[in-house]
């Protein structure tokens, strides 16, 4: 949320739920009221995804083995870069938005405007 409050007029922030585990041929209705409740309770105003497909598959297309992951897209549309903790690259508390995420979201405006 600090990343999208801080920055929303030049990034586009969304979030993917992909907790879908296949038990029916859609996300059940109570899912669908989780994902609203938690962005209500944290005033996250911005886009929020709920996947259709199995989780394992999201995993698979994603090659990514956990959650939660972070994937950076440049203005060219292209991944620019992907936090996670696949490889421990960020010790064992993993990722944060404060020291990881939002800095580079910044040195990517900025390079944008210079």
């Amino acid at each position: 949320m600090q990343l999208h409050n801080q920055y929303q007029n030049q990034v586009v922030c969304l979030s993917f739920n992909m907790d879908f585990d296949g038990g029916s041929e859609a996300p059940r209705a109570s899912q669908l009221e989780d994902v609203r409740t938690f962005a209500v309770s944290r005033q996250a105003r911005f886009t929020h995804i709920v996947s259709s497909d199995v989780d394992t598959a999201i995993y698979e297309k994603l090659n990514l083995a956990s959650i939660p992951a972070v994937l950076v897209y440049g203005p060219d549309g292209k991944l620019s870069k992907r936090f996670d903790n696949e490889s421990a690259q960020y010790g064992d508390g993993g990722f944060s938005y404060q020291d990881d995420i939002i800095p580079y979201v910044r040195a990517l405006l900025e390079l944008r405007k210079g």
